[in-house]
C-alpha cells in the first residue's frame, strides 16, 4: 500500500495539490473503470477546496460547491486540459478519456444503499468517469479497493496534512 503525505498552508496550495494528484493518478494507467478519490476528514478541513482544484485541473467551468443537499453533481470535463501535450500530439488524449466528474457528498447519507439507488455502481463502472467522494467513510463498502483515499487533518490554525493511500 503506497502512501504520500503533504502539508498545505492555504486554499491555493490545496487546490494546486489536487491538480498534481490528478496528473499522477492518470500518469501511466489506462482506465478500466472510473477513478475514485475517497475523501475523509473533519468539517472544514479542505475536502471541497481540494475538489475545486481537481475540477479546475479538469477544465470544469462551473463553480464547485459541496453537494450536501443534492448528494451528487455531474460536471463535463475537458481531458485535453489535463494532458495538453497528449492532446496536441494526437488530437485527443488516448490514455485518458475522462468525460465526467461526479462530485458526491455523503455527509447526509445514512446507508450505502441510498447511493446505490442513485446509480453509483454504474457510474463507478464507467472508465470515462472520475468520482470524488466527500465523507467517503460512510460508504466504504461501495468503494473499490483500488480507490485513492485522501485524508485531511488540521495540524495548526491554517496548516493541513493531506495523506493519500493507494496512490
Amino acid at each position: 500500500m503506497k502512501k504520500q503525505v503533504f502539508l498545505t498552508k492555504n486554499e491555493a496550495q490545496t487546490k494546486r495539490l489536487a491538480g498534481q494528484v490528478l496528473k499522477e493518478l492518470f500518469a501511466d494507467k489506462a482506465n478500466k473503470k472510473a477513478k475514485i478519490l475517497a475523501l475523509e476528514g473533519e468539517l472544514g478541513a479542505g475536502k471541497t477546496t481540494f475538489t475545486q482544484g481537481l475540477a479546475k485541473a479538469l477544465g470544469v467551468k462551473e463553480k464547485i460547491t459541496s453537494p450536501t443537499f443534492v448528494i451528487m453533481k455531474r460536471f463535463i470535463v475537458n481531458a485535453a486540459k489535463l494532458f495538453p501535450e497528449r492532446a496536441a500530439r494526437s488530437g485527443a488524449s488516448r490514455r485518458v478519456s475522462i468525460e465526467n466528474l461526479y462530485h458526491i457528498d455523503c455527509y447526509r447519507i445514512q446507508s450505502p444503499k441510498e447511493l446505490s439507488a442513485l446509480g453509483f455502481n454504474e457510474i463507478a463502472a464507467n472508465p470515462k468517469n472520475i468520482i470524488i467522494i466527500e465523507w467517503a467513510e460512510k460508504i466504504k463498502k461501495l468503494i473499490s479497493k483500488d480507490a485513492t483515499w485522501v485524508r485531511f487533518e488540521w495540524v495548526g490554525d491554517k496548516e493541513r496534512r493531506i495523506s493519500l493511500k493507494n496512490f
